[in-house]
């Protein structure tokens, strides 16, 4: 994985995926981080849960590790016209459909899969 030759090339620049809601899909390759980098911030839902099986070889990739804790209420205020503005739904009332069967779901199963005691940083958001 990309995670991976991050950690372990320090000679060679990798290509890493990015993502854009819009495209729905990651884009392969879309950004380059140079062998001089010494500082990668990677962002992603289940990059903490070494809970979790199949996230556990990715979450012990990474020398710091924190958690940005969003209280729902406010997810919801923000996830809803994100929805609408990247075309994954065409309304605030599909977009608010789509947040309650899906996303909200996947918010509590991260939090529920979550071992805060093995985390670095924990911060609250409003």
């Amino acid at each position: 994985s990309c995670l991976h030759s991050l950690r372990n090339t320090t000679e060679a620049d990798v290509k890493i995926p990015g993502f854009d809601h819009k495209l729905k899909d990651p884009t392969p390759g879309q950004y380059v981080v140079k062998s001089g980098h010494k500082i990668v911030l990677v962002e992603g839902l289940y990059l903490c849960l070494d809970k979790m099986a199949r996230w556990e070889a990715v979450s012990s990739v990474f020398d710091i590790r924190m958690f940005l804790f969003t209280p729902l209420e406010v997810a919801e205020r923000r996830i809803v016209p994100r929805h609408v503005a990247a075309g994954i739904s065409q309304t605030e009332e599909e977009a608010l459909e789509r947040w309650k069967s899906n996303d909200k779901l996947n918010a509590h199963q991260i939090l529920d899969q979550l071992d805060k005691d093995s985390l670095d940083v924990q911060i609250i958001t409003m």
